[in-house]
């Protein structure tokens, strides 16, 4: 598929498309190409692993960006009082690892549980099995053989 051309898109789409990015940009939406997005996740990944280098980074780069917003996104469901119960990540806290592999080190996302979203589901677990207290158990039926 590397000899396919871009599609090209008429004037109408054209000024269309202009319009819609043009308000998103007034609104505080900022547009960055794939390689300004990649130089950014190296950037962050360098402020933990100043060694690091572009070609070490291994996985998608939507990943990178999930551990790039993670900090907002937390602070975001706490402000909203949504945390921990209505946690977004179901808990999860994205970050970045450096794994050992055969050629030296890559950089991979992986994440790590909140400690709040896990207190609060030891929390339900434990208030779930006091509901239901000791189990009583149902009295056994003798077995009568029709022997004679």
């Amino acid at each position: 598929m590397a000899g396919k051309e871009p599609v090209r898109i008429g004037e109408k789409a054209r000024s269309i498309l202009a319009g819609i990015f043009l308000r998103q940009h007034k609104t505080g939406i900022r547009f960055r190409s794939k390689e300004k997005i990649v130089e950014d996740v190296l950037a962050m990944v360098r402020k933990e692993f100043p060694n690091a280098v572009r070609g070490e980074l291994v996985g998608d780069i939507l990943d990178f960006l999930k551990v790039e917003r993670s900090e907002d996104e937390c602070a975001y469901y706490r402000e909203m009082n949504r945390c921990p119960w209505e946690c977004g990540n179901e808990g999860k806290l994205w970050v970045v690892q450096q794994k050992d592999s055969r050629s030296g080190p890559v950089y991979v996302v992986g994440y790590q549980m909140c400690g709040r979203y896990r207190a609060w589901q030891e929390k339900k677990r434990q208030e779930k099995e006091s509901k239901r207290g000791t189990p009583e158990f149902a009295t056994s039926f003798t077995a009568r053989s029709n022997q004679s």
